[in-house]
């Protein structure tokens, strides 16, 4: 019983050493947001291009491997249905929306000195609310994609950080808070596009900003 208390004190000893020896990073990001035409059956979405800004927690356990928590929110994009044969669809639709997003993932560290590129992993979810409709007119989503980048030191504590994602957002809905469309699935224009259909939406996003070390690991 005692050398398992002993070796019980040893491990969590170690736990806390590791703790203590890993860095925190703190990122504070902008820049645009692009998002791929939404081919539904007989109708195309857009969304157009927005101002992205970010917040991020890393937790850098190593020098090559991160753990990345990020909040992201569009500057109210402007979103709508087209198609070929009538453009009424777009005034129906036509909408200014909510657009939020959560990300967590997984980071590998190129071990470059003196610039650190890298390589991720995220999923998470997106809200997306109207500002045309009622406030129940909202929707939220699962997401998954990849991001790289790469952070060049400018200080002992401050490095300029530029990334680029690529986010999935799978089997969204034309009847959805996206296009104007409240929650009873009222104002779809059924009668131009008809049944509701599913695509993926797929958006780049290009940030740059500063990170900002809270934690700097011991050598």
């Amino acid at each position: 019983m005692k050398n398992i208390t002993v070796l019980l004190v040893l491990l969590i000893s170690l736990q806390f050493s590791a703790i203590s020896q890993s860095q925190f990073e703190l990122s504070v990001s902008g820049g645009p947001t692009f998002t791929f035409n939404i081919r539904y059956n007989n109708c195309t979405g857009h969304i157009n291009t927005s101002m992205t800004g970010s917040l991020a927690l890393i937790y850098r356990p190593d020098s090559t491997f991160g753990i990345e928590l990020k909040i992201s929110s569009l500057s109210h994009p402007t979103s709508y249905l087209n198609n070929d044969t009538s453009n009424t669809v777009k005034i129906y639709t036509t909408s200014q929306i909510v657009f939020q997003r959560i990300l967590a993932g997984f980071n590998y560290y190129l071990p470059i000195k003196g610039i650190q590129p890298f390589l991720g992993l995220v999923a998470g979810a997106s809200y997306a609310q109207t500002t045309q409709t009622a406030p129940q007119s909202s929707i939220i989503n699962f997401n998954w994609g990849f991001q790289t980048g790469a952070s060049l030191n400018l200080a002992k504590s401050i490095a300029l950080r530029l990334d680029a994602s690529a986010v999935f957002i799978p089997n969204v809905s034309n009847n959805t808070s996206y296009f104007n469309v409240a929650a009873d699935g009222s104002g779809f224009p059924s009668f131009i596009i008809g049944d509701p259909s599913r695509a993926t939406i797929t958006q780049w996003n290009i940030n740059l900003g500063l990170l900002i070390n809270l934690g700097k690991r011991n050598k």
